[in-house]
């Protein structure tokens, strides 16, 4: 039959407890697993698969005792007892199995047993020796809470053996129980967990995606086919799927927090929490408009724009070119304390946020593009978003900002050596301004060298060296508008040193500048006071120059 269907034997497989408390049931399966040693070397195999036995708790027990958990402190003991049973008895089986060519024994790492999990296989291979190794089964790992793909590269090659087996998790009834679970296996309905077919236990993957400057839920199987679930102008954040429903966490730029239920059918979404909506309710938001915008190289640049409260066309306002960080950070609908669109909107701005080359959700090619190349297309995408919206005739071309953090800060202090006069006045938070003394500072050196394309004295490295060549430090001759540079000591990515520096520049060119220095932040302002201080900060300076 085996050569009829072009099959073979791998391994042949017994299964016992060699080292039951019970004398002669532990002799049986012992005999079990030497019978099957011996016919595996009659066969030519050099492997045969079992389970590694669980002792009792002592010499006089009469049944296994497996152990979960190290107190109260008698547990201790019998795994002391344990071990030293079930290593005695594998160095002897393995003298065995090698004198009768069988060198590979596969453990399936099955709970109830002394070896099930990759700590208890590694612990029981160091002690006997590297014919001791996994029969791999992910159905046992993957109820008790572990990763298949993390054990594999943590097992390596002492995995002699996979058989694919599934396991479904009944979140309700783990969520009130916990997976150890004794109740039958025909008792489905009760259980935490029940083993399934490859792909009827875990036969989706859900997960939250970028998709064009919003975060949708979506969904992949294992026969390949991946799918949106949601849609709409909204960031979904977080996810819980249980019992064929989800629970998301969602905001928009108009909305904090709020959770909703979503139809895993047909991704539908129904409110579930309202935590501010009375809040909402006595508050006046500015209207959202998702806008396209021809970048100078003919693509589409999907620019959001909120408009102040109460927003009339035949008036005109100032407005803000709002540049993000990152910079491989999408625009999208987010909702933030510090950087808050509908917070900026309603002092009475226009905020023009881009998705200029660089940010995800529009394709690999527009997320990578920026990479080398910090002062080139995305530079041009800014201007091309705030030129297309200063066309608008409520929009006021002589009352333009523009602000960001980070990588934005870094936007900013470029664009103020290169705007031609569009802005009257900047604020750059935590920027980059010096490339090279950037090189030495920053923590996160691996970024660097991806981004600006490597150190600043590899002469023969053309795409690091235009980027040095580009640096902002070099264009503050052409500095000309007031600047508000804004940092925090605690900052490791971008040294508040770089704000210094900046800021430095700025006022021996004789430029309007101001410096606010958090001496207990890092690279974002957490603490509620400073959170109060810098919204003070940062619209004193824009109304001081705009209104």
């Amino acid at each position: 039959v085996i050569k009829k269907y072009d099959m073979e034997v791998s391994a042949f497989s017994c299964h016992g407890n060699p080292v039951h408390p019970n004398k002669e049931l532990a002799a049986a399966y012992d005999k079990d697993m030497r019978n099957a040693v011996l016919m595996a070397e009659k066969y030519g195999l050099h492997q045969i698969n079992c389970f590694s036995g669980c002792p009792g708790d002592s010499e006089t027990s009469q049944y296994p005792n497996w152990v979960t958990c190290p107190w109260p402190d008698d547990f201790g003991k019998i795994l002391e007892y344990q071990w030293k049973v079930l290593i005695d008895y594998w160095k002897d089986f393995v003298a065995f199995a090698k004198a009768h060519g069988v060198n590979k024994i596969a453990l399936e790492l099955h709970p109830g047993f002394c070896v099930y999990n990759t700590q208890t296989l590694m612990k029981l291979r160091e002690a006997v020796g590297p014919e001791i190794g996994a029969n791999f089964d992910p159905s046992h790992l993957i109820w008790q809470g572990m990763d298949p793909v993390t054990v594999i590269r943590e097992m390596g090659d002492a995995i002699f053996h996979v058989h694919a087996k599934d396991t479904r998790i009944d979140k309700a009834n783990t969520a009130k129980n916990g997976v150890l679970d004794t109740k039958s296996y025909a008792d489905e309905i009760n259980r935490s967990w029940i083993f399934r077919s490859v792909g009827y236990g875990n036969d989706a993957l859900y997960f939250i995606a970028p998709i064009e400057g919003t975060h949708q839920l979506c969904r992949a199987t294992l026969g390949g086919e991946v799918s949106v679930l949601t849609s709409g102008d909204h960031d979904i954040n977080a996810a819980t799927i249980a019992g064929g429903r989800a629970v998301v966490a969602m905001t928009t730029i108009s909305r904090a927090t709020e959770l909703y239920e979503v139809n895993l059918a047909d991704g539908s979404m129904s409110q579930v929490t309202d935590v501010n909506g009375e809040i909402y309710d006595n508050i006046d938001f500015g209207a959202v408009q998702k806008r396209w915008v021809k970048t100078t190289d003919g693509k589409q640049m999907l620019t959001w724009v909120i408009l102040p409260p109460d927003f009339d066309p035949a008036k005109k306002y100032p407005t803000l070119l709002y540049c993000q960080g990152g910079p491989q950070s999408v625009v999208s609908q987010f909702w933030s304390y510090r950087w808050n669109f509908q917070l900026m909107a309603a002092q009475g701005y226009v905020v023009v946020a881009p998705n200029r080359r660089g940010v995800p959700s529009f394709g690999q090619e527009w997320l990578d593009q920026i990479s080398g190349d910090y002062s080139g297309q995305n530079i041009r995408d800014y201007l091309s978003a705030i030129d297309d919206v200063a066309k608008e005739p409520w929009c006021d071309r002589d009352r333009l900002g523009c602000v960001g953090a980070s990588y934005g800060g870094y936007s900013v202090f470029y664009l103020a050596g290169c705007h031609e006069k569009r802005f009257k006045a900047f604020i750059a938070h935590c920027g980059i301004f010096n490339f090279e003394s950037m090189y030495g500072e920053t923590e996160e050196l691996f970024f660097i060298n991806n981004d600006y394309g490597g150190p600043y004295w590899d002469k023969s490295n053309a795409t690091a060296m235009r980027s040095y060549a580009n640096s902002p430090h070099k264009l503050v001759d052409k500095w000309d508008t007031p600047i508000m540079i804004i940092t925090g000591e605690y900052d490791f990515r971008i040294p508040y040193t770089q704000s210094l520096q900046a800021f430095t520049a700025a006022r021996a060119r004789g430029i309007e500048a101001r410096l606010v220095e958090f001496e207990n932040e890092g690279h974002q302002v957490f603490k509620p006071q400073n959170s109060i201080v810098w919204n003070r900060e940062f619209f004193g300076w824009l109304d001081k120059y705009l209104k």
